[in-house]
């Protein structure tokens, strides 16, 4: 890959973030967006703490009614 060409696209890019601040903007909101399904998807939620029956397909006849 030519070195020129790769700064020749950073350098438009650079310009044209600068141009409009909107652009910007989505850059980071995607980031955080990714962040965030990240970690939901690579840790499942635990589910030690809610009744058998938020568990179980059916619910139980005991503690939930």
């Amino acid at each position: 890959m030519d070195f020129m060409r790769t700064s020749a696209i950073v350098l438009r890019q650079f310009y044209l973030v600068r141009g409009s601040i909107s652009r910007l903007v989505p850059l980071f909101v995607w980031v955080g967006v990714d962040m965030v399904l990240w970690g939901f998807i690579t840790r499942p939620p635990t589910y030690s703490n809610l009744p058998v029956c938020f568990i179980r397909w059916r619910p139980s006849r005991t503690g939930c009614a």
